[in-house]
């Protein structure tokens, strides 16, 4: 859900967008597929409107580019810092969310570096494929 704060400095659409992202909070989501969601809901936005709401959202610190693949780029929430897990046979994906703040507090202290987003990918072979 979004803050007060929040609510008031995105416009509709972004705000839209941005509902997207923290209802599915470990996805990552193309513009094409932000596309279909919201469209799918009967809240009906252009192409352009959408890449609009994602460059605001990526200006803002909202959202972030994670990865470009095929000459399409995925998105997804800044906010987050996980550990997915995947199993090379099946594929499954788990996620944990890291809330522990004590890796920030060690990286300003030893490192000077403040942390933005953290992300760990672990791969291996779930309980069920073992």
């Amino acid at each position: 859900m979004l803050t007060l704060k929040e609510d008031k400095i995105l416009s509709k659409n972004k705000r839209i967008v941005y509902e997207i992202f923290n209802l599915n909070p470990f996805t990552t989501f193309s513009v094409n597929r932000l596309l279909e969601i919201i469209n799918k809901d009967a809240q009906v936005m252009s192409k352009r409107t959408v890449f609009r709401a994602v460059k605001k959202l990526i200006e803002t610190g909202k959202i972030y580019c994670s990865e470009m693949k095929n000459r399409t780029r995925s998105f997804e929430l800044s906010k987050n810092n996980y550990c997915v897990m995947t199993c090379e046979i099946c594929g499954e994906k788990n996620f944990v969310k890291i809330s522990d703040n004590n890796i920030d507090q060690i990286l300003m202290a030893y490192y000077d570096f403040s942390l933005k987003r953290l992300a760990i990918e672990v791969r291996g072979v779930c309980e069920k494929c073992c």
